[in-house]
């Protein structure tokens, strides 16, 4: 015999009930709670938990979460709020003691020295450009200049000027960041 939907009408929808108990109201705002957990544990560490660690954390939150809603020390959702903060704060004091000790120290990446041959193309380059090639132009617009006077030839010269002083200020300032080599 097939149901009808006068028949259907008379049953009740399970979540109906559970959404008005206030123990329902409890078990709701405590999944709640326990689906964002991992935020509540991790937000503040400097090395992150691995996630059987955090599952595991989780656990043992939820488990005494769910020994206070038994003990009937929650009684409203305020309450179970309260407790987790309660909880949470705990494992933070003490460190998270029991969760933390399998985890390695990240071994600290100690950066070598370049090698000195790539040290020395940069070095030459810093050496050669402003001794040879600036000098050069430099030289060229003073001698137009002297010669030529109304020529133009002082724009030149002037502009060179500035460019090897900015050269020579900018070689300083990329120079000084670099730590000093210790033979």
């Amino acid at each position: 015999m097939e149901k009808t939907s006068a028949d259907l009408g008379s049953l009740q929808d399970p979540t109906q009930e559970l959404v008005d108990s206030p123990l329902s109201a409890i078990e709701l705002a405590r999944r709640e709670i326990l689906t964002h957990a991992g935020r509540d544990f991790a937000s503040q560490r400097r090395r992150p938990f691995t996630v059987g660690q955090l599952e595991r954390l989780v656990e043992a939150a939820a488990f005494r979460l769910d020994q206070s809603i038994a003990e009937r020390e929650v009684v409203d959702i305020a309450d179970l709020q309260s407790r987790w903060n309660t909880i949470v704060s705990g494992f933070y004091e003490t460190g998270f003691e029991g969760y933390t000790d399998d985890v390695p120290e990240r071994p600290r990446v100690v950066a070598e020295p370049p090698h000195p041959s790539k040290e020395l193309v940069p070095f030459l380059r810093t050496f050669f450009v402003p001794v040879f090639i600036n000098k050069s132009i430099l030289f060229f617009f003073g001698v137009q200049y002297s010669r030529y006077p109304g020529q133009g030839y002082g724009y030149g010269l002037v502009f060179m000027i500035l460019f090897t002083l900015s050269s020579f200020v900018y070689f300083c300032w990329k120079e000084s960041g670099k730590p000093e080599s210790v033979s």
